[in-house]
């Protein structure tokens, strides 16, 4: 649920401060009416994992919703084909570090995982440039620790 806010968590904002504040009103309501009886019966029918699951499908909606609006009414949207390279090269590095590790357990298969996904997703971002300001950022951090003059 985090991640799905963090991806569109802007559009509260642009909402309610625009004209159309009343619009953010009645999606939080709508918010709350499916979250209620959804928590209640996916409780119900899957136990501890019921309120999870009821978040994930009523946040997803919610969001679906503010994001179909803003791209309506603004021409607004935060995606772009630079969002689904990323995630592809992370499901990539997630996958190689997963199959890499599975036969290991405890402390060092936490350690060994983390580094390849690292090894992999990091220099996959840096060399595609998925983002305009991590290159000068990269060469800061090599200026300040004496790699790179």
């Amino acid at each position: 649920v985090t991640i799905i806010e963090l991806g569109t968590g802007v559009n509260a904002q642009i909402i309610g401060t625009s004209t159309y504040w009343r619009f953010e009103l009645w999606t939080s309501l709508l918010l709350t009416a499916m979250i209620i009886p959804l928590s209640y019966f996916l409780t119900v029918r899957y136990g501890i994992l019921g309120p999870a699951i009821a978040n994930l499908i009523s946040f997803s909606i919610y969001n679906f919703i503010r994001f179909w609006f803003l791209l309506k009414k603004f021409n607004l949207q935060p995606f772009s084909m630079k969002t689904f390279e990323i995630i592809v090269i992370a499901f990539g590095a997630y996958g190689i570090s997963y199959l890499s590790t599975v036969k290991l357990d405890g402390l060092i298969a936490m350690i060994a995982s983390t580094s390849i996904f690292a090894i992999i997703f990091l220099p996959l971002i840096y060399w595609r440039n998925v983002s305009p300001d991590l290159k000068p950022v990269v060469h800061n951090f090599l200026k300040r620790m004496k790699l790179k003059t």
